[in-house]
């Protein structure tokens, strides 16, 4: 490495690599659940389902599940309505809190 110079800065070029890292999983589904079904549709449901479930247990933010579902943040959220599955992280009780502390803090 060079001396430091006046007017020098001295540096290093790195170069960034985005580096995906997946893992494959392999079902055994009897024919039967199969029969008439597209495989690869069959996959990306069972990808949403496992990332609702994750999602809905937690182990999942929305956005993660979204990209662990290969879906749009607008798919996910038509999804966890078809399922009953709420998208709000907030408990009824913090949320009628705020809207009381707003209302006494709103009549004085």
């Amino acid at each position: 490495m060079r001396p430091l110079q006046k007017g020098y800065l001295p540096f290093m070029l790195y170069e960034v690599r985005s580096i995906r890292c997946a893992m494959q999983v392999t079902l055994e589904i009897p024919d039967q659940y199969l029969q008439g079904k597209n495989q690869s549709q069959t996959a990306k449901q069972i990808k949403l389902y496992a990332a609702l479930l994750m999602f809905q247990s937690g182990q999942l933010s929305r956005g993660a599940a979204c990209e662990f579902a290969e879906v749009d943040i607008y798919d996910f959220f038509l999804a966890c309505k078809q399922h009953q599955i709420s998208v709000m992280t907030t408990p009824v009780e913090s949320i009628e809190a705020d809207v009381l502390r707003f209302q006494q803090r709103n009549i004085h």
